[in-house]
Protein backbone atom coordinates (compact mmCIF):
# COMPACT_ATOMS: atom_id res chain seq x y z
CA UNK A 1 0.00 0.00 0.00
CA UNK A 2 1.51 3.40 -1.28
CA UNK A 3 0.11 6.55 0.43
CA UNK A 4 0.88 9.84 0.32
CA UNK A 5 0.85 11.08 4.05
CA UNK A 6 -1.01 14.53 3.62
CA UNK A 7 -4.78 14.98 4.44
CA UNK A 8 -6.77 17.80 2.35
CA UNK A 9 -9.89 19.68 2.50
CA UNK A 10 -11.60 20.69 -0.67
CA UNK A 11 -14.17 22.64 -1.71
CA UNK A 12 -17.84 21.68 -1.95
CA UNK A 13 -20.56 23.31 -3.29
CA UNK A 14 -23.73 24.23 -1.01
CA UNK A 15 -27.55 25.55 -0.52
CA UNK A 16 -28.31 28.06 2.00
CA UNK A 17 -30.80 26.34 4.36
CA UNK A 18 -31.97 28.88 6.69
CA UNK A 19 -31.66 32.24 8.92
CA UNK A 20 -32.73 32.96 12.16
CA UNK A 21 -31.47 35.28 14.50
CA UNK A 22 -27.91 36.03 13.89
CA UNK A 23 -27.55 32.24 13.06
CA UNK A 24 -26.32 30.98 9.77
CA UNK A 25 -27.57 28.01 8.94
CA UNK A 26 -26.10 25.62 6.13
CA UNK A 27 -27.35 21.86 5.49
CA UNK A 28 -24.71 18.76 6.60
CA UNK A 29 -22.85 17.69 3.41
CA UNK A 30 -23.49 13.78 2.25
CA UNK A 31 -20.54 12.15 3.89
CA UNK A 32 -20.62 9.13 1.83
CA UNK A 33 -20.80 10.97 -1.45
CA UNK A 34 -17.47 12.99 0.15
CA UNK A 35 -15.89 9.95 1.17
CA UNK A 36 -16.27 8.41 -2.72
CA UNK A 37 -14.69 11.59 -4.15
CA UNK A 38 -11.91 10.51 -1.84
CA UNK A 39 -11.69 7.33 -3.67
CA UNK A 40 -11.93 8.46 -6.58
CA UNK A 41 -8.61 10.62 -6.57
CA UNK A 42 -6.89 8.92 -4.11
CA UNK A 43 -6.44 11.40 -0.97
CA UNK A 44 -8.31 11.52 2.25
CA UNK A 45 -9.99 14.88 3.54
CA UNK A 46 -10.63 16.07 6.65
CA UNK A 47 -13.37 18.85 5.78
CA UNK A 48 -15.61 20.15 2.59
CA UNK A 49 -15.01 23.72 2.10
CA UNK A 50 -17.27 25.99 0.45
CA UNK A 51 -17.74 30.08 -0.31
CA UNK A 52 -20.29 31.86 2.12
CA UNK A 53 -23.04 34.19 0.03
CA UNK A 54 -22.13 37.74 -0.16
CA UNK A 55 -24.64 38.74 1.85
CA UNK A 56 -23.78 36.54 4.93
CA UNK A 57 -22.90 39.89 6.58
CA UNK A 58 -26.52 40.88 7.02
CA UNK A 59 -27.54 38.26 9.64
CA UNK A 60 -24.51 39.34 12.14
CA UNK A 61 -26.32 42.26 14.58
CA UNK A 62 -24.47 44.66 16.56
CA UNK A 63 -24.07 45.45 20.44
CA UNK A 64 -23.09 47.32 22.90
CA UNK A 65 -20.56 46.24 25.06
CA UNK A 66 -18.01 47.46 28.04
CA UNK A 67 -14.57 46.34 27.81
CA UNK A 68 -11.65 45.67 30.54
CA UNK A 69 -11.25 48.76 30.96
CA UNK A 70 -14.34 50.17 31.39
CA UNK A 71 -14.63 51.83 28.25
CA UNK A 72 -17.24 51.55 25.52
CA UNK A 73 -17.41 49.28 22.68
CA UNK A 74 -19.38 48.47 19.93
CA UNK A 75 -19.69 44.11 19.23
CA UNK A 76 -20.85 42.46 16.33
CA UNK A 77 -21.43 39.08 16.23
CA UNK A 78 -22.77 36.31 14.05
CA UNK A 79 -23.25 32.26 14.10
CA UNK A 80 -22.88 30.04 12.26
CA UNK A 81 -24.35 26.04 12.60
CA UNK A 82 -24.17 23.03 10.59
CA UNK A 83 -26.27 20.38 12.54
CA UNK A 84 -24.07 17.49 13.22
CA UNK A 85 -21.47 18.45 12.23
CA UNK A 86 -18.14 17.61 14.29
CA UNK A 87 -16.16 20.98 13.40
CA UNK A 88 -16.21 24.24 11.54
CA UNK A 89 -13.64 26.49 10.02
CA UNK A 90 -14.04 30.02 9.09
CA UNK A 91 -12.47 32.18 6.37
CA UNK A 92 -12.16 36.05 5.96
CA UNK A 93 -11.06 38.61 3.18
CA UNK A 94 -10.19 41.95 2.82
CA UNK A 95 -9.47 42.25 5.71
CA UNK A 96 -8.59 45.90 7.46
CA UNK A 97 -9.16 45.57 10.95
CA UNK A 98 -9.12 49.24 12.96
CA UNK A 99 -6.79 49.92 15.38
CA UNK A 100 -7.74 48.44 18.96
CA UNK A 101 -10.27 46.63 17.15
CA UNK A 102 -10.11 42.58 17.25
CA UNK A 103 -12.22 39.30 16.32
CA UNK A 104 -13.13 35.82 18.20
CA UNK A 105 -13.92 32.64 16.34
CA UNK A 106 -15.07 30.15 18.66
CA UNK A 107 -16.96 27.45 19.75
CA UNK A 108 -21.01 28.48 20.62
CA UNK A 109 -20.88 29.17 24.36
CA UNK A 110 -17.19 29.14 24.60
CA UNK A 111 -14.02 31.60 24.74
CA UNK A 112 -11.92 31.27 21.63
CA UNK A 113 -8.78 32.64 20.08
CA UNK A 114 -8.47 36.40 19.58
CA UNK A 115 -7.11 37.95 16.30
CA UNK A 116 -5.74 40.82 14.75
CA UNK A 117 -4.83 42.96 12.39
CA UNK A 118 -1.16 41.54 12.78
CA UNK A 119 -2.54 38.28 12.29
CA UNK A 120 -3.80 39.11 8.71
CA UNK A 121 -2.08 37.95 5.73
CA UNK A 122 -0.27 39.88 2.59
CA UNK A 123 -3.24 39.45 0.64
CA UNK A 124 -6.10 40.49 3.37
CA UNK A 125 -6.77 37.10 4.23
CA UNK A 126 -7.36 35.61 7.77
CA UNK A 127 -8.10 31.93 8.71
CA UNK A 128 -9.54 31.50 11.98
CA UNK A 129 -9.21 27.63 12.48
CA UNK A 130 -11.62 25.23 13.25
CA UNK A 131 -13.42 25.03 16.39
CA UNK A 132 -15.45 21.85 17.39
CA UNK A 133 -19.20 21.43 17.04
CA UNK A 134 -21.86 22.13 14.81
CA UNK A 135 -21.90 25.68 15.87
CA UNK A 136 -19.11 28.79 15.62
CA UNK A 137 -19.57 32.22 16.88
CA UNK A 138 -17.42 35.32 15.56
CA UNK A 139 -17.00 38.55 17.12
CA UNK A 140 -16.02 41.60 16.22
CA UNK A 141 -14.95 44.02 18.77
CA UNK A 142 -14.58 47.69 17.63
CA UNK A 143 -15.02 51.33 19.04
CA UNK A 144 -18.20 52.22 19.77
CA UNK A 145 -19.58 54.62 16.98
CA UNK A 146 -17.98 52.17 14.82
CA UNK A 147 -20.46 50.43 13.29
CA UNK A 148 -21.13 51.80 9.57
CA UNK A 149 -19.59 49.24 7.29
CA UNK A 150 -17.52 45.96 8.35
CA UNK A 151 -13.47 45.91 7.72
CA UNK A 152 -14.05 42.35 6.39
CA UNK A 153 -15.67 39.98 3.94
CA UNK A 154 -17.24 36.46 5.17
CA UNK A 155 -15.33 34.44 2.94
CA UNK A 156 -15.95 30.49 3.41
CA UNK A 157 -16.52 28.07 6.03
CA UNK A 158 -15.18 24.77 6.28
CA UNK A 159 -16.89 21.49 7.57
CA UNK A 160 -14.90 18.99 8.64
CA UNK A 161 -16.75 15.15 7.91
CA UNK A 162 -13.74 12.91 9.10
CA UNK A 163 -13.34 13.14 12.74
CA UNK A 164 -11.34 10.05 12.93
CA UNK A 165 -8.26 12.28 10.54
CA UNK A 166 -9.11 15.45 12.54
CA UNK A 167 -10.74 16.20 15.83
CA UNK A 168 -10.69 20.05 16.02
CA UNK A 169 -8.94 21.54 19.56
CA UNK A 170 -7.15 24.64 20.90
CA UNK A 171 -4.10 23.08 19.43
CA UNK A 172 -5.29 21.54 16.19
CA UNK A 173 -5.14 17.56 16.82
CA UNK A 174 -3.45 17.38 20.16
CA UNK A 175 -3.34 13.54 20.97
CA UNK A 176 -4.67 12.17 18.18
CA UNK A 177 -1.76 10.06 16.27
CA UNK A 178 -1.39 6.60 16.90
CA UNK A 179 0.08 4.93 19.99
CA UNK A 180 3.06 3.66 18.77
CA UNK A 181 4.37 7.20 17.83
CA UNK A 182 6.90 8.35 20.57
CA UNK A 183 7.54 11.87 21.64
CA UNK A 184 10.32 13.70 20.74
CA UNK A 185 12.04 14.02 23.91
CA UNK A 186 11.93 10.33 24.49
CA UNK A 187 14.99 8.99 24.81
CA UNK A 188 15.54 8.63 21.19
CA UNK A 189 15.37 11.91 20.50
CA UNK A 190 18.22 13.10 22.89
CA UNK A 191 21.01 14.95 21.97
CA UNK A 192 19.06 16.38 19.03
CA UNK A 193 17.55 19.26 20.58
CA UNK A 194 18.27 21.44 17.34
CA UNK A 195 17.10 19.27 15.13
CA UNK A 196 13.80 19.22 16.35
CA UNK A 197 13.50 22.91 17.00
CA UNK A 198 13.89 23.33 12.65
CA UNK A 199 11.03 20.81 12.69
CA UNK A 200 7.50 22.60 11.90
CA UNK A 201 3.39 21.85 11.53
CA UNK A 202 2.44 23.27 8.46
CA UNK A 203 -1.40 23.92 7.65
CA UNK A 204 -1.73 23.89 4.25
CA UNK A 205 -4.22 26.29 3.04
CA UNK A 206 -5.25 25.78 -0.79
CA UNK A 207 -8.35 27.40 -2.29
CA UNK A 208 -10.53 24.38 -2.55
CA UNK A 209 -9.81 23.09 1.29
CA UNK A 210 -7.11 22.82 4.05
CA UNK A 211 -4.24 19.97 4.68
CA UNK A 212 -1.59 19.31 7.29
CA UNK A 213 1.81 18.45 6.67
CA UNK A 214 5.36 18.74 8.59
CA UNK A 215 8.52 20.41 7.10
CA UNK A 216 12.02 21.72 8.10
CA UNK A 217 13.77 24.97 8.31
CA UNK A 218 17.05 24.83 5.54
CA UNK A 219 20.30 26.40 6.39
CA UNK A 220 21.92 27.95 2.85
CA UNK A 221 25.75 28.79 2.41
CA UNK A 222 25.63 31.98 3.19
CA UNK A 223 24.09 31.30 6.48
CA UNK A 224 22.24 34.17 6.92
CA UNK A 225 19.16 32.92 8.23
CA UNK A 226 16.63 33.01 5.80
CA UNK A 227 13.38 31.37 6.90
CA UNK A 228 13.74 28.23 3.65
CA UNK A 229 11.03 25.82 4.70
CA UNK A 230 11.81 22.15 2.83
CA UNK A 231 8.43 19.76 2.99
CA UNK A 232 6.41 17.68 0.21
CA UNK A 233 5.18 18.47 -3.21
CA UNK A 234 2.29 16.39 -2.70
CA UNK A 235 1.22 18.57 0.29
CA UNK A 236 -0.76 20.77 -2.11
CA UNK A 237 -0.19 18.70 -5.60
CA UNK A 238 -3.58 19.41 -7.96
CA UNK A 239 -4.83 22.03 -5.85
CA UNK A 240 -4.47 25.91 -6.21
CA UNK A 241 -2.29 27.44 -3.32
CA UNK A 242 -2.69 30.22 -0.88
CA UNK A 243 0.61 30.20 0.28
CA UNK A 244 -0.03 33.57 2.36
CA UNK A 245 -2.42 31.83 4.96
CA UNK A 246 0.18 28.52 5.07
CA UNK A 247 0.95 28.66 9.15
CA UNK A 248 4.17 26.99 10.38
CA UNK A 249 4.00 25.91 14.08
CA UNK A 250 7.43 25.30 16.26
CA UNK A 251 8.23 24.08 19.79
CA UNK A 252 5.05 22.23 19.58
CA UNK A 253 6.56 18.97 21.91
CA UNK A 254 5.99 17.37 25.68
CA UNK A 255 9.04 18.38 27.41
CA UNK A 256 9.56 15.48 28.91
CA UNK A 257 9.02 11.67 27.42
CA UNK A 258 5.53 10.22 27.72
CA UNK A 259 4.49 13.01 29.22
CA UNK A 260 -0.01 12.44 30.34
CA UNK A 261 -0.43 16.09 30.95
CA UNK A 262 -3.97 16.61 29.65
CA UNK A 263 -3.04 20.79 28.04
CA UNK A 264 -1.43 21.43 25.36
CA UNK A 265 1.92 22.60 25.31
CA UNK A 266 2.67 25.95 23.93
CA UNK A 267 4.29 26.78 20.06
CA UNK A 268 5.27 29.63 18.08
CA UNK A 269 2.99 29.99 14.92
CA UNK A 270 4.19 31.91 11.87
CA UNK A 271 1.89 32.75 9.08
CA UNK A 272 2.40 33.13 5.25
CA UNK A 273 4.68 31.93 2.84
CA UNK A 274 5.97 32.16 -0.95
CA UNK A 275 6.65 29.44 -3.29
CA UNK A 276 10.37 29.75 -4.25
CA UNK A 277 10.61 26.27 -5.94
CA UNK A 278 9.34 22.90 -6.21
CA UNK A 279 8.55 19.39 -8.23
CA UNK A 280 6.47 16.37 -8.32
CA UNK A 281 9.06 13.77 -9.86
CA UNK A 282 11.00 14.67 -6.79
CA UNK A 283 8.16 15.40 -4.49
CA UNK A 284 9.85 18.23 -3.08
CA UNK A 285 8.56 21.84 -2.13
CA UNK A 286 10.50 24.64 -0.95
CA UNK A 287 9.12 27.61 0.39
CA UNK A 288 10.03 31.22 2.83
CA UNK A 289 8.04 31.93 5.63
CA UNK A 290 7.21 35.89 5.35
CA UNK A 291 5.93 36.61 7.88
CA UNK A 292 8.02 40.08 9.83
CA UNK A 293 7.74 37.85 13.41
CA UNK A 294 10.23 35.15 12.22
CA UNK A 295 13.03 36.05 14.40
CA UNK A 296 16.29 33.44 13.05
CA UNK A 297 17.97 33.63 16.28
CA UNK A 298 15.73 31.38 17.67
CA UNK A 299 15.12 28.61 15.18
CA UNK A 300 18.12 25.88 13.70
CA UNK A 301 19.18 25.96 10.37
CA UNK A 302 19.37 22.13 9.25
CA UNK A 303 22.66 21.58 7.10
CA UNK A 304 22.31 18.99 4.85
CA UNK A 305 24.29 16.35 2.29
CA UNK A 306 23.49 16.07 -1.38
CA UNK A 307 25.82 13.05 -2.51
CA UNK A 308 24.87 10.63 -4.46
CA UNK A 309 23.88 6.87 -3.56
CA UNK A 310 23.21 4.76 -0.80
CA UNK A 311 22.82 6.28 3.01
CA UNK A 312 24.47 4.52 5.63
CA UNK A 313 24.30 4.31 9.48
CA UNK A 314 21.46 5.22 11.70
CA UNK A 315 18.84 7.72 10.49
CA UNK A 316 16.22 10.05 12.33
CA UNK A 317 13.07 12.00 11.70
CA UNK A 318 11.52 14.79 14.03
CA UNK A 319 7.43 14.92 12.45
CA UNK A 320 3.94 15.88 13.51
CA UNK A 321 1.81 12.88 12.92
CA UNK A 322 -2.09 13.66 12.56
CA UNK A 323 -0.52 17.36 13.61
CA UNK A 324 0.06 15.71 16.94
CA UNK A 325 2.79 17.03 19.21
CA UNK A 326 6.06 16.28 17.81
CA UNK A 327 7.01 12.60 17.43
CA UNK A 328 10.19 11.11 16.69
CA UNK A 329 10.64 7.72 14.30
CA UNK A 330 14.33 6.05 13.86
CA UNK A 331 15.83 3.53 11.55
CA UNK A 332 19.22 1.45 11.80
CA UNK A 333 19.70 -0.11 8.40
CA UNK A 334 20.85 2.97 6.80
CA UNK A 335 18.54 4.09 3.26
CA UNK A 336 19.13 2.16 0.02
CA UNK A 337 18.11 4.01 -3.58
CA UNK A 338 14.88 2.34 -4.63
CA UNK A 339 15.03 1.80 -8.51
CA UNK A 340 11.88 1.02 -9.31
CA UNK A 341 8.89 3.42 -10.15
CA UNK A 342 6.02 3.95 -7.52
CA UNK A 343 2.54 4.05 -8.80
CA UNK A 344 0.87 6.57 -6.33
CA UNK A 345 -3.04 5.87 -4.74
CA UNK A 346 -3.85 9.31 -6.98
CA UNK A 347 -2.54 7.96 -10.36
CA UNK A 348 0.93 10.12 -10.06
CA UNK A 349 4.16 7.84 -11.12
CA UNK A 350 7.31 8.64 -9.64
CA UNK A 351 10.73 7.98 -12.34
CA UNK A 352 12.68 4.96 -11.15
CA UNK A 353 15.85 5.84 -8.64
CA UNK A 354 13.88 8.88 -7.28
CA UNK A 355 13.62 7.35 -3.57
CA UNK A 356 15.14 5.82 -1.12
CA UNK A 357 13.76 2.72 1.17
CA UNK A 358 13.80 3.59 4.90
CA UNK A 359 12.90 0.86 7.17
CA UNK A 360 12.02 1.70 10.50
CA UNK A 361 12.81 0.20 14.24
CA UNK A 362 11.21 2.98 16.35
CA UNK A 363 7.74 5.16 15.40
CA UNK A 364 6.36 5.37 12.15
CA UNK A 365 4.34 8.15 10.04
CA UNK A 366 0.86 9.29 9.38
CA UNK A 367 -1.09 11.85 7.49
CA UNK A 368 0.46 15.19 8.50
CA UNK A 369 4.39 13.32 8.56
CA UNK A 370 4.71 13.87 5.11
CA UNK A 371 7.64 16.99 4.13
CA UNK A 372 9.92 16.12 7.63
CA UNK A 373 13.45 15.48 6.55
CA UNK A 374 15.37 12.78 7.47
CA UNK A 375 18.80 12.99 9.04
CA UNK A 376 21.99 10.65 9.05
CA UNK A 377 24.30 9.96 11.45
CA UNK A 378 26.42 13.59 10.34
CA UNK A 379 23.42 15.12 10.76
CA UNK A 380 22.54 16.28 7.79
CA UNK A 381 19.57 15.98 5.72
CA UNK A 382 19.57 13.42 3.22
CA UNK A 383 15.78 13.42 1.92
CA UNK A 384 12.05 14.13 3.20
CA UNK A 385 9.29 11.80 3.97
CA UNK A 386 6.93 11.18 1.06
CA UNK A 387 4.82 8.27 1.92
CA UNK A 388 5.15 4.78 2.58
CA UNK A 389 3.54 1.72 4.54
CA UNK A 390 2.12 4.30 7.12
CA UNK A 391 -0.62 1.88 9.21
CA UNK A 392 0.93 1.89 12.75
CA UNK A 393 2.14 -0.22 14.52
CA UNK A 394 3.30 -2.47 11.26
CA UNK A 395 4.87 -5.47 11.45
CA UNK A 396 7.24 -3.98 8.33
CA UNK A 397 7.02 -0.51 8.37
CA UNK A 398 9.01 1.61 5.74
CA UNK A 399 8.88 5.01 4.21
CA UNK A 400 9.61 6.18 1.06
CA UNK A 401 11.79 9.24 1.24
CA UNK A 402 12.71 11.49 -1.44
CA UNK A 403 16.28 11.82 -2.44
CA UNK A 404 18.24 15.17 -1.83
CA UNK A 405 20.81 14.63 -4.05
CA UNK A 406 17.87 14.67 -6.77
CA UNK A 407 16.00 17.40 -6.22
CA UNK A 408 19.13 19.53 -5.84
CA UNK A 409 18.84 19.91 -9.49
CA UNK A 410 15.32 18.82 -9.97
CA UNK A 411 13.62 19.73 -13.22
CA UNK A 412 16.54 22.27 -14.63
CA UNK A 413 15.08 25.61 -13.70
CA UNK A 414 15.21 27.72 -10.86
CA UNK A 415 11.75 27.22 -9.55
CA UNK A 416 12.20 23.67 -9.67
CA UNK A 417 15.80 22.70 -8.06
CA UNK A 418 17.62 23.56 -4.75
CA UNK A 419 20.38 24.73 -5.71
CA UNK A 420 19.75 28.04 -6.52
CA UNK A 421 17.92 28.84 -3.12
CA UNK A 422 20.32 26.49 -0.44
CA UNK A 423 24.00 27.20 -2.54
Amino acid sequence: MKNYILILALACSYLLHGQSANVVELPLLDVSRLISQDQSVGAQRISAARELPDNSAEFGRWSNDTNADGQSQSVWSISFRIGGAPGLGLFLDQVALPSGSYLEWSASGHAGKVFTQADVSSEGRLFLGFVGGDSGQLRFYTIAGSEDQLPFKLWRIDQIFRPELYKPALAKDFGDSNDCQVDANCPAGDGWDDQKSNNARLMVVVAEGVGICSGNLMNNTAENGRPLLLTGFHCFDGFSPLYDLWAFDFGFRFPTCGSTDPNPPPFVTYTGSDYLAGRRENDFLLLEITDTDFDADFHYFAGWDRSDGNVDGDLIIFHHPAADVQKVSTGDEGMTVFGGSINWDNGVVTPPNHHFRMNLNLGNAEPGSSGSTVFDENRRVRGHINGGVITCPDSDPFLWIGRLHLAWTGGGTPNSRLSDWLD
